[in-house]
């Protein structure tokens, strides 16, 4: 058997190349198309899955807060706004709007979700927080461009 595989080398490393050599560009192809994939554009700008998943996850979170239901985000058209959103946030980028680390703790103290009887709860907002599978650095981020997006279009008060 040896003998045989021996004489026969340069047709075994010739037949192992055909089959390898394909495998990695078609391998190397996929890895470039998947690299420019992306979830849309806002302008010349693209949204890459990432960005515009971790926006989806804003708006549900912004629902879940605003109305304490999780199936309130079933009756939202949450594409809508997560484009909505992406789009808002590139507006202020553009503005240069700015939102200082005291504004977004103040913002997330006054969510009643966080408080209890005397005010916020630092411990609660922590449960809270891993309750629904997000670190409180990137809680912070979300509500941060929330911000922004609330400089860019403040409500109108009525008298």
């Amino acid at each position: 058997m040896l003998r045989l595989m021996r004489k026969k080398t340069r047709t075994i490393m010739i037949f192992s190349a055909l089959l390898i050599i394909p495998a990695f560009f078609l391998w190397g192809i996929n890895a470039r198309i998947e690299a420019k994939r992306y979830a849309g554009r806002i302008g010349k700008r693209r949204i890459s899955y990432r960005e515009y998943y971790q926006n989806l996850k804003a708006v549900k979170y912004q629902a879940l807060l605003g109305y304490g239901d999780s199936k309130a985000e079933q009756d939202l058209p949450l594409e809508q706004q997560v484009w909505q959103r992406l789009y808002l946030i590139e507006e202020a980028r553009r503005k240069k709007i700015k939102v200082s680390d005291e504004q977004v703790i103040a913002y997330i103290k006054k969510i009643p979700l966080f408080q209890d009887k005397e005010g916020f709860n630092k411990q609660r907002y922590k449960q809270i927080l891993q309750s629904l599978g997000i670190e409180p650095r990137t809680f912070e981020e979300l509500v941060r461009d929330t911000l922004k997006i609330r400089k860019l279009h403040p409500l109108k008060k009525s008298n």
